[in-house]
This record gives structure tokens, C-alpha cells and sequence, in this order.
């Protein structure tokens, strides 16, 4: 939440939209654990309540087809879908885990300070972009801040992002803001799309279109 949404006042960490309108939806317990109907009722609720993106900075290792339904529906009522790739460690192999490996959610590896791709973050084919996921700082438990690793903390580095493009151009569809973000990257590995970077670090900059 904080680092998307972390308020521009002089204090702490700016989030990478910090004027978006949040929305905090509760599925997991205190350990950071959820039944999968728990989180596919969330995604439901973001459903009926219209939201433009879902940030999903939680992943498993198991399919479910009732969960890919319930992803493919919030993607085809115009909703993005971002999501943790995993931590699964690097390596050629597919390691991405669900969500993130459906086509209909833009999966997200972490990388250093150094443009490294992080040694936890988990690859394969399904990575789309990367963003900082090592030792990123931002709002943490009772008004502190902490230093995080993790897939998880690259993932709302671009549901944030997204929502910049979605502010500039509301009027574009999932499908066009999602193909805006690909085509406005820093390519990091292998030309072009590659099992370990996606299609590159994200830019904040002056968008092609």
C-alpha cells in the first residue's frame, strides 16, 4: 500500500501514485495465509465495485481453475491484474507461480538497486516486466517504516505505474494500457522478451504511444 499509495507530504516515502484512491481489501489473516476462496472473493468484490486495477502481491504454487475464472472475468470486465511472480528462485526453469502465470495478469520479477534481477525472483515465460523488489523501503506495521525483499514489493511498483497511465488516459482500455506499459521498457537481458527480465524494467518517463 505504501508503495503505491504513500502520501506526497514531506514525511517518510512518496508512493508511486500517491493521489490514487486505494482500496484495501482483506483476504489474508495475520500470517499472511488465505483460503483461495477468500482471495477469489476479494477479486469478486473488486468486480462489483468497478476498481481499475487489482494489485495481488500474494502468489501459490497450485492451479485452480475456479481461480483462473475468477481472474479471466475481473480481466475481461476491463480490470489489470498485477501480480507477484513468485519467489521461487532463478532459473531457466518456469518457476512462476499462480496468479501471475495466467496470461491474464501481468506477472512482475523483482531486481536490485543494480538492475540485477534479485536471486529469489521466480522466471519463466509469464514475466512481463521487473521492478525493485530488494531492500525496498515503505510503510510498514503501527506508523513505522521497513526494508522488504520480495516479488511482492515489485508487484505495486507497477499497479502504481499503471494507474499514472490510467489517470493520463482514462479512456483507454485494460487491453491498451496493459500493451502501453510493455511497450515502455528497459530492456535488461535477452533482446526483447526473455524468461528472466520479461520485456524489461519499467519507465517513468515520456510514454511511446
Amino acid at each position: 500500500a505504501g508503495i503505491i499509495r504513500a502520501t506526497d507530504n514531506s514525511f517518510g516515502i512518496k508512493g508511486v501514485a500517491s493521489g490514487v484512491d486505494l482500496y484495501a481489501v482483506k483476504t489474508m489473516n495475520q500470517d499472511g495465509e488465505a483460503y483461495l476462496s477468500q482471495v477469489i472473493a476479494g477479486i469478486d468484490w473488486a468486480i462489483e465495485n468497478n476498481m481499475d486495477i487489482i494489485n495481488l502481491s500474494l502468489s501459490t504454487q497450485s492451479d485452480s481453475l475456479v481461480f483462473k475464472n475468477i481472474i479471466d472475468k475481473a480481466y475481461q470486465n476491463g480490470i489489470l491484474i498485477v501480480a507477484a511472480s513468485g519467489n521461487d528462485v532463478t532459473g531457466f526453469g518456469d518457476t512462476v507461480d499462480f496468479p501471475a502465470r495466467y496470461s491474464s495478469v501481468i506477472a512482475v520479477g523483482a531486481i536490485d538497486a543494480q538492475n540485477r534481477l534479485a536471486s529469489f525472483s521466480s522466471t519463466g515465460p509469464s514475466v512481463e516486466v521487473v521492478a525493485p523488489g530488494v531492500s525496498v523501503l515503505s510503510t510498514y506495521l503501527n506508523g513505522s517504516y521497513a526494508r522488504m525483499n520480495g516479488t511482492s514489493m515489485a508487484a505495486p511498483f507497477i499497479s502504481g505505474y499503471l494507474a499514472l497511465i490510467k489517470e493520463a488516459y482514462p479512456k483507454l482500455s485494460n487491453f491498451q494500457l496493459r500493451s502501453i506499459l510493455l511497450e515502455n521498457t528497459l530492456d535488461l537481458g535477452l533482446p526483447s522478451l526473455d524468461p528472466l527480465f520479461g520485456n524489461g524494467l519499467i519507465k517513468a518517463s515520456r510514454l511511446t504511444m
